[in-house]
């Protein structure tokens, strides 16, 4: 930012007032030092009303049925890369529509199995209960989490969460190669909704996973154990889950912060950080 020529009748004033000395000289430094500051300010005020957000708007979140949230859209979407955003938002949708729709069957036929009677079933459909929250909504990045727990029938119900970050320049979903300093591995798993979650293979990840984990969780982490990525605006910071853990021992899948600190230290790039970063003070300064 250009320093304000007051400045340089600040300086100068100062160096007369050495030179003589004069209380006159002297309420003029005074004087120009108050020009100065309130110059200062304003032009602050006008830089940070002038500075433009960096976040999307993003529609309500709507439910498919109680207790079932759907993936929320990008509201007005305005490039191609938000438009591509809402069409795989919309097809998730639909297929966790169908996901529904199956479950009720499922537990509809279940009900009949365990009675072992002809008749109707009592039970009109699955349970299902979705929460979904955007934890960041730019810059670079649009993260949404979602938590299901789900029983169609069967043994057990089953839990489920769900990460959907995408690349604000592409549409597509993230590529976290792009933000990750050595080759990642990354194996597939189908998610609850019909979509293709990534899980990413950090070994330094698992490391804190042991470390913080009961003795009885300990054996749980597999040497490839692979974990759901996602930046938290509100926190500053990126979580990390671990996923595909055996049911037995699902409890043990505790988050893990990664601080910015912890997040370079494992190999996460610094503009991925810093985008978190402005985000974060971003969300602070419209609460």
């Amino acid at each position: 930012m250009p320093r304000p020529f007051c400045f340089s009748r600040l300086l100068a004033s100062i160096v007369q007032s050495k030179l003589g000395s004069t209380l006159m000289r002297h309420l003029r430094t005074i004087l120009a030092i108050s020009v100065c500051l309130a110059a200062s300010v304003v032009a602050a005020a006008q830089n940070l009303s002038q500075s433009k957000p960096t976040q999307i708007s993003i529609q309500p979140v709507i439910r498919l049925r109680a207790g079932v949230e759907a993936w929320p859209l990008v509201a007005s979407p305005k490039t191609d890369a938000e438009r591509r955003i809402n069409a795989t938002l919309k097809l998730l949708n639909r297929e966790l529509a169908h996901s529904l729709q199956e479950c009720d069957e499922s537990a509809r036929q279940s009900d009949l199995d365990e009675n072992d009677s002809p008749k109707k079933s009592t039970r009109a459909r699955g349970v299902w209960d979705r929460k979904v929250r955007v934890t960041m909504r730019g810059p670079v990045l649009l993260s949404m989490v979602a938590n299901d727990e789900v029983f169609c029938g069967g043994a057990h119900p089953d839990s489920d969460t769900t990460a959907m970050v995408f690349d604000l320049g592409t549409g597509k979903r993230v590529d976290w190669q792009t933000y990750f300093s050595e080759p990642l591995e990354g194996p597939s798993d189908t998610m609850s909704d019909g979509g293709i979650e990534n899980g990413l293979v950090i070994p330094a990840l698992r490391e804190m996973s042991l470390l913080s984990a009961v003795p009885d969780c300990r054996t749980a982490f597999v040497e490839d154990q692979s974990y759901l990525i996602w930046p938290d605006a509100k926190r500053g910071v990126l979580i990390a889950l671990p996923v595909d853990l055996p049911h037995v021992v699902a409890a043990c899948a505790d988050q893990i912060s990664l601080t910015p600190e912890k997040a370079l230290a494992l190999g996460f790039t610094a503009p991925l950080i810093d985008a978190i970063q402005q985000a974060h003070r971003e969300y602070i300064h419209t609460k």
